[in-house]
């Protein structure tokens, strides 16, 4: 689950930087009431919510909390793949929420082969044509670095939808070069805890980089 808190909310050239706070799992009859219940003693206010789900019941369960977005994956174990087009389709038949759609075609790390990456671009033209309201990717070079070719080729290929920058980012070499290398490429979003395990132990950086994002 993904919360986005205003003060940490910027903008530049269309960017926008969202801080990813992690919220663990809840059991129990009705976890959509605990995760509220968590949300609501935290320090922060919260602007948006947005859920990561693996299944149209995850959707479902969020929508009923009053989440304002789902970021919907496949394969928890690895961290979320891309979902089948069935799930896709379903969820927007059944729920009213933005649906944005991990593109990302194995586990691992986030250096693609050619090969892979022409899977990406199918993918992303399948959740497209399936009523995605955005996709969910990112690309590195082995370096460490983002690989600015490939992020271009499928920005191009979501074209007109709005595309994430996902915590591939915080594996970069260099949080604030990744930064504009993301806003000179025209990604819409980028998500990071700030390359540590949880946001709230990166506040220096999260607040260099949003003074950077704002210009």
């Amino acid at each position: 689950m993904r919360v986005q808190a205003p003060n940490l909310r910027q903008k530049k050239r269309g960017l926008l930087l969202r801080p990813f706070l992690d919220v663990q799992r809840f059991s129990g009859h009705k976890p959509e009431q605990a995760i509220f219940n968590q949300l609501i003693t935290q320090k922060f206010c919260f602007m948006l919510v947005e859920v990561c789900a693996y299944s149209v019941a995850d959707c479902l369960a969020a929508q009923r909390a009053g989440a304002d977005r789902i970021e919907l994956c496949s394969a928890r174990a690895e961290g979320g793949l891309t979902p089948s087009i069935g799930l896709i389709c379903q969820v927007k038949a059944l729920v009213s929420l933005p649906i944005f759609v991990m593109i990302r075609p194995r586990g691992g790390d986030f250096v693609y082969s050619a090969t892979e990456l022409a899977v990406m671009e199918a993918d992303i033209a399948a959740a497209r044509l399936a009523g995605a309201d955005g996709v969910v990717l990112g690309t590195l070079l082995p370096n460490g670095q983002v690989d600015r070719q490939t992020t271009r080729r499928l920005l191009q290929c979501a074209s007109p939808l709005p595309v994430t920058f996902h915590r591939a980012f915080d594996l970069t070499a260099n949080a604030h070069d990744a930064l504009e290398i993301l806003i000179e490429l025209g990604v819409s979003t980028v998500l990071t805890s700030g390359q540590r395990a949880r946001a709230v132990d990166a506040c220096a950086l999260l607040e260099t980089l949003v003074k950077q994002a704002a210009g």
